[in-house]
Formats: structure tokens, sequence, C-alpha cells
């Protein structure tokens, strides 16, 4: 799999705010309020897609990170820090999809095709 293909048209980083507000989000939306973030969001590669896949999947995965560091200090433990390379989180949300009683459907459904143009 290729992550950071240049493509005309794909998510080049520009499509959103990027993954720092979209965890900025998801912790507001999760009631966390804390002012030290504990979330390292380091740049890297890029799913080619027409959305924000690789944003989408770097905030998920910090949250999700963000959550376990804030129980483990419930406990009575140091927060650790959390550090979410954007390619591996990218390698994760693109092929982690495996369809449990159902399949995929094809790309090209019956009424998508080659048709003739007006040139042929």
């Amino acid at each position: 799999m290729q992550i950071d293909v240049p493509t005309t048209g794909v998510d080049d980083g520009t499509m959103s705010a990027g993954p720092d507000a979209l965890l900025h989000r998801f912790r507001h939306e999760l009631g966390d309020t804390g002012t030290r973030p504990g979330v390292e969001l380091p740049p890297g590669g890029t799913i080619p897609s027409a959305f924000a896949v690789s944003d989408l999947a770097q905030a998920s995965i910090g949250a999700a990170g963000r959550a376990l560091a804030r129980f483990i200090a419930s406990g009575g433990g140091d927060e650790p820090m959390v550090t979410v390379q954007r390619d591996l989180a990218s390698a994760w949300f693109a092929s982690s999809l495996r369809p449990v009683g159902w399949s995929v459907p094809d790309a090209w459904d019956p009424v998508a095709g080659d048709y003739a143009g007006n040139d042929g």
C-alpha cells in the first residue's frame, strides 16, 4: 500500500483544518477539557482520498490514546504522552475493513460502465 501518493484531487492535507482540529473537537465532545492535550500528531503521509481520511485516522487514534492515558492517570499512575504516527494510522485505516456477514460491493455497479460519448 502506498501512502502519500501525489495525485490531483486527493486529500493533500489542505481539505480540512487538520488532525489537531479534529482531535480538539473529539476531546471536547468526550468531555476532556484539560489544558494539557497530551497527544502529539507528527506530520506524515496521506491516504489518497477525496476525504481527509488520514486526518480522521490520526485524530481518532489520538483521542482513543488520550482516553487510555487519562484512565491510567485516574488509577494513580503518571499520565503517559500519546504520539500517533500519521503513516501508521493511515495504513491501519486503509486496511482494517474486514466485512463480517456481508461483502464489499463492486466499485462498478450495474449502472456504471463505459458509455459512448458524443465523439464515439
